[in-house]
């Protein structure tokens, strides 16, 4: 039962058929906001039955209890403590897969790679179509997740071909921005291509996935996750163990880079990231000790004046100024304090490397349903002891 359920968490990872609740909360200057939506997937259904076959024995241990306190604590002194405690849960139910996965055998993490295998096959030719037609395929793929779009669409994410100025939309698949998913397939190869001796994974099947994925990578024109790609392919070629220095240095370049104006994209892009920047670091040090609460920094903007644009209202994008202006120093401090009782497979360092870089320039590790997902299925693995280097 409980390999049947991972099985089906993992082939539905990329979807986001789910029932949207509206609160009061969720409206800033008479808008509806998406991150602020109350949203029940069908996976978070898989999940919550994940709880009664796997029960979430994690929480009597000292330390996440200590920890899961002082974000309560964080949430209750926050701007909107119901917003932050939906978070909390959801982030609970996540932390529960991760542990399932964690202690899989070789035989189930083989089914379960197969799985979002098959499923970014999925996704991959849905992207690939979705460029060629410059629009959304709509019909059933919208149960899966796909939005209604074309290049008239307001807000639509496109780009500008260099050589023939002609403006183009970038692929969304089932996924909220195309940046989304662009994170979500170099993961997804990069797992593949480190797990595929270790787990036995078919080489047609292998194969098939690694070029689908390339390509549709190539039509979300995303340049973070293409350069992430690039530096965490090169990894692979060199013997690196892994640094907590190298997980503080990379964040912090490239977030300090995105303090001054310089020209890695379109100008709106950068201002956006510049300037959302600003404000995480005035609302951590203005909230310092416990933050704003869990997916409060959005309604933070809301309180700005004079009001910003409403393109504005949306996550910072930087996993970590997002991290601490929410929870303040003493929630981020204790869980800093925790020591794994399993070590970090060093196996994985180039996967680290690619959520690091794509994390220091944008938010949907910490705020959208596929990638959180993907983020938790990756720490089930992370910590998965029968992938370690020396096991056969």
């Amino acid at each position: 039962m409980l390999r049947t359920v991972l099985t089906l968490i993992t082939f539905l990872l990329p979807t986001q058929l789910g029932l949207h609740l509206w609160p009061s909360w969720s409206f800033l200057h008479g808008l509806s906001i998406d991150y602020l939506s109350i949203t029940v997937y069908f996976t978070d259904l898989l999940l919550l039955t994940l709880l009664f076959i796997h029960p979430p024995r994690f929480l009597f241990n000292k330390s996440v209890k200590i920890v899961v306190s002082t974000i309560l604590l964080s949430s209750f002194l926050g701007l909107q403590p119901l917003n932050s405690l939906v978070l909390l849960f959801r982030i609970l139910l996540l932390l529960n897969f991760s542990l399932a996965v964690s202690t899989q055998n070789k035989s189930t993490l083989s089914s379960l790679l197969t799985s979002i295998s098959v499923s970014t096959i999925l996704v991959s030719l849905l992207a690939i179509f979705q460029f060629i037609s410059q629009s959304s395929l709509d019909g059933p793929f919208y149960w899966l997740g796909e939005r209604h779009y074309s290049l008239t669409t307001p807000d639509i994410a496109k780009t500008i071909l260099p050589f023939t100025g002609q403006q183009i939309l970038r692929s969304y698949s089932m996924f909220s921005h195309p940046n989304s998913l662009a994170g979500y397939l170099v993961v997804v190869s990069l797992l593949i291509i480190i797990l595929k001796r270790k787990l036995n994974l078919k080489n047609v099947l292998i194969q098939i996935t690694l070029l689908l994925s390339f390509l549709a990578l190539l039509t979300t024109f995303s340049r973070s996750a293409i350069f992430a790609l690039i530096a965490s392919v090169i990894s692979l070629f060199f013997s690196v163990s892994y640094s907590p220095f190298l997980i503080i240095l990379i964040p912090l370049l490239l977030t300090l880079i995105f303090t001054v104006p310089l020209s890695l994209g379109s100008q709106v892009s950068v201002t956006t990231r510049q300037l959302l920047n600003f404000y995480a670091l005035k609302a951590t040090w203005s909230h310092l000790f416990f933050g704003l609460g869990l997916n409060n920094f959005t309604i933070y903007l809301s309180q700005i004046t004079p009001p910003l644009n409403h393109y504005l209202l949306q996550p910072v994008h930087n996993i970590y100024l997002l991290l601490l202006s929410e929870l303040g120093f003493v929630p981020i401090i204790t869980l800093l304090s925790i020591r794994p009782q399993r070590k970090i497979n060093t196996l994985f360092l180039p996967v680290i490397l690619a959520i690091l870089i794509t994390g220091s320039l944008d938010h949907y590790w910490l705020t959208l349903p596929q990638n959180r997902l993907l983020i938790s299925f990756f720490v089930g693995l992370l910590f998965n002891s029968n992938l370690s280097r020396h096991s056969s």
